[in-house]
């Protein structure tokens, strides 16, 4: 009964092991390539492209795939990195050009309101003396 146990306990472990990623699975170079892009992609998805970058940058990894034979394959990953790098940092500066015009249509849109607010005002406010003067 304990041996039951026993290795009904080891085998979840080992599951659990597996699942959490703590056993090495033999992850090929082009593999953890393949991650990388799909991981850069979901950083450009999420719009923050440096979050899920870390570390590595396309020049480490043709420097670590230059000594294997590897590097036009390598060449072709990092030409995606390049090309989504580059949508990404274009999607960028557009949504900093468009919050500048926002920014900058806000702050008309609160400069007109402040006038015609206080324009609103000086007239109550000529409006109550003109009444209050006749009162007197």
């Amino acid at each position: 009964m304990n041996r039951e146990k026993l290795i009904v306990i080891l085998i979840l472990i080992l599951l659990l092991f597996s699942l959490t990623g703590c056993i090495n699975n033999e992850l090929t170079d082009e593999d953890l390539i393949v991650n990388l892009i799909d991981t850069w992609v979901e950083g450009f998805k999420e719009k923050n492209l440096d979050k899920y970058m870390g570390v590595y940058s396309p020049l480490l990894i043709v420097e670590e795939q230059d000594g294997e034979g590897n590097t036009l394959e390598t060449y072709d990953y990092v030409e995606k990195y390049s090309r989504l790098k580059e949508i990404f940092d274009a999607d960028t500066s557009i949504s900093a050009v468009t919050n500048a015009i926002n920014v900058v249509v806000s702050g008309l849109v609160a400069t007109a309101t402040f006038f015609v607010d206080y324009e609103i005002v000086s007239t109550i406010d000529d409006i109550e003396i003109l009444i209050n003067g006749r009162n007197m």
